[in-house]
């Protein structure tokens, strides 16, 4: 997949943008919810979402799970594959439900995706079967030892974001929940996109055999226990204009993580940021997505991080291709 190039929004499309991928109205009328704050009609809303999801901005709108309390491990994939592979290596890693994220990136290292599976489920085979495949040469696995940040939120110029600002902290280690039949049967609903209708949750509502009113409260149930961090849009970051996304891999000493991780996440620029078992040959050890405008941009926020967090060893790598950006895997499970 290609970059898309940037849509122009108006001040009313920015606003609606913004609303809901900070969090969508767990309601059920949520586009009236949205279009009583805005002053303007529900039908206007909907319309708007409806435009905005078939000209791509929208991805999809649906549960953002904390995929740890679903008994889920994740990790980082780094692969070296030569240039005349790396497409077709890039293909065959997106068939696996597992892989949510996957990009190829300006370095000699250059497939870069990311795996969220069952704790029972060994990644050794399929890790193998990558491995084995025309073109590969390296290939390292990198499990997060360490989560300062984990959140996508895109600023729009004109407006100030409705998004609340969360101080940057080490977010502490989680147990998997002890999920019900009933739980899993709602998280599976609640982590499709919605039907874009005056009442979205009626028809989740009937395939669970509950009422409305019982999802809704038993969605923000999940919200309270953790299980759900929230129901929210997932924006397209390159049509909302953030065609810089880089990866900043940097060397930190062990005594020093903490402290340079809670800097670098306090910037808003700043998607996620995560310790991780070192790479190549554990030099680097702290990884950092940037989201930016431009490259150049992009640069001086990267700047402005090593300044402020002293950092001198470090490496960038801007990703060049999306081949995938999809969360399936527990609803395929």
């Amino acid at each position: 997949m290609v970059r898309k190039s940037e849509v122009e929004l108006d001040s009313l499309d920015q606003k609606i943008l913004d609303m809901i991928q900070c969090s969508f109205p767990l309601v059920e009328r949520p586009f009236l919810a949205i279009a009583e704050k805005l002053k303007i009609s529900e039908e206007e809303v909907l319309e708007r979402v409806e435009r905005l999801k078939e000209e791509g901005i929208i991805r999809q709108i649906s549960a953002i799970f904390d995929v740890r309390m679903l008994g889920y491990q994740s990790t980082l994939v780094a692969m070296k594959v030569d240039e005349a592979h790396v497409d077709i290596v890039g293909e065959e890693v997106s068939k696996c439900p597992y892989v949510s994220h996957n990009y190829l990136r300006d370095n000699e290292i250059n497939l870069w995706f990311t795996l969220a599976f069952p704790s029972d489920i060994s990644l050794s085979p399929f890790i193998k079967k990558l491995t084995e495949l025309e073109g590969v040469r390296e290939c390292y696995v990198l499990p997060a030892v360490k989560i300062f940040k984990n959140t996508v939120k895109f600023n729009f110029a004109e407006l100030k974001s409705s998004c609340k600002e969360e101080k940057p902290k080490l977010v502490k280690e989680v147990k998997s929940e002890r999920l019900s039949d009933q739980d899993i049967a709602l998280i599976r609903e609640l982590w499709r996109d919605i039907e874009l209708s005056f009442r979205p949750f009626v028809k989740p509502a009937h395939r669970l055999k509950i009422s409305e009113k019982t999802l809704l409260e038993a969605a923000k149930e999940l919200e309270r226990r953790g299980v759900m961090k929230r129901f929210a849009a997932v924006l397209d970051h390159y049509k909302v204009g953030y065609i810089a996304n880089c990866l900043l891999c940097t060397k930190v000493s062990e005594d020093d993580v903490e402290r340079v991780g809670i800097i670098i996440s306090s910037f808003p620029e700043v998607s996620h940021c995560f310790e991780r078992i070192g790479f190549p040959n554990k030099e680097y050890n702290l990884f950092t997505v940037i989201h930016e405008k431009s490259r150049e941009r992009c640069d001086d926020v990267i700047n402005k991080i090593l300044k402020a967090s002293q950092v001198k060893h470090y490496l960038t790598l801007y990703s060049v291709k999306e081949y995938k950006m999809k969360r399936e895997y527990f609803i395929q499970s």
